[in-house]
């Protein structure tokens, strides 16, 4: 059961971002404008896996939402 929610909610993380990306060219109209902005998602994902770490906290279901959510 945990397996198939942490999959559900990778692919809600993956989804977001391309409807995200998608939202941002409708409002710049460019295609690069988005990508140099959602190019700091990986340092955004960093900073969640680093503050999990630090506080000694797992991987869980509310942690994946609150990912989505940044």
């Amino acid at each position: 059961t945990m397996h198939g929610a942490y999959v559900e909610l990778i692919a809600g993380l993956i989804v977001s971002v391309v409807l995200i990306y998608m939202l941002i060219v409708i409002n710049f109209q460019s295609w690069i404008d988005p990508f140099i902005i959602i190019s700091a998602l990986p340092g955004a994902l960093a900073g969640i896996a680093w503050s999990l770490f630090l506080t000694q906290t797992r991987l869980s279901v509310p942690a994946l939402t609150g990912a989505i959510m940044c």
